[in-house]
């Protein structure tokens, strides 16, 4: 049996879900990353790019992911 702090924690897990939104602005050629906190474990494409709107981004001119891992892999290459 779980512990009432036990299940507390998984609990909290369960319903912070952290998402990663990734946006590729065309318009200032800038990277944004937003880390995303929320109860809704299914947010939409809808969900998503009303985020991206609200944070001043054209639609038209983005690209994006939403993933749960943070990290940018920086590679140098020298050519």
């Amino acid at each position: 049996h779980l512990t009432h702090l036990a299940t507390s924690f998984l609990l909290t897990i369960k319903l912070n879900t952290m998402i990663i939104l990734t946006v590729l602005d065309f318009e200032c050629g800038r990277v944004w990353q937003y880390d995303i906190h929320t109860d809704n474990e299914n947010m939409q494409g809808e969900d998503f790019e009303k985020i991206i709107v609200d944070q001043g981004h054209n639609l038209a001119n983005c690209q994006w992911m939403s993933h749960s891992d943070g990290r940018i892999n920086e590679v140098k290459i020298e050519l």
